[in-house]
């Protein structure tokens, strides 16, 4: 599990578009409760099932990122670009993935809110990760 939020974070730091678009940074699992410069966003597992074949080990993650932009106006331009930018990046993405050899990543869904005082993004990826069995 590691090795794949590592990987995936990895795309957004080495990624000067994605960290622009989201400067008040990216955190696994959740955000800090002083965290006040947005956009910010949040990437945690929602779930994962291994799998395995003959000759290889397989892990099933269902990876979602929220991202949180302060409510301005009704104008939800801002987190909507994000959306842009995030999808652009995460898309079928192959990150590096410690100790695995194959990767596929594909989006399942996104969606809008406007929960409170912030808008948000959620997007959830289906990421599978396979290694050959020793």
């Amino acid at each position: 599990m590691e090795a794949l939020l590592t990987g995936l974070y990895n795309l957004y730091a080495n990624n000067s578009t994605l960290t622009a678009a989201i400067p008040g940074g990216l955190f696994v699992g959740e955000a800090p409760q002083d965290t006040s410069s947005y956009p910010y966003g949040v990437m945690f597992v929602v779930s994962n099932t291994p799998g395995w074949t003959f000759t290889e080990d397989i892990e099933d993650y269902l990876i979602q990122f929220n991202i949180f932009d302060e409510v301005g106006e009704m104008d939800n331009s801002t987190i909507l670009d994000v959306f842009d930018k995030l999808t652009t990046v995460y898309d079928w993405c192959k990150p590096t993935v410690s100790g695995y050899s194959r990767v596929f990543i594909k989006r399942e869904f996104g969606t809008i809110l406007r929960p409170d005082d912030a808008w948000q993004i959620s997007v959830s990826y289906r990421c599978e990760i396979e290694k050959s069995r020793s």
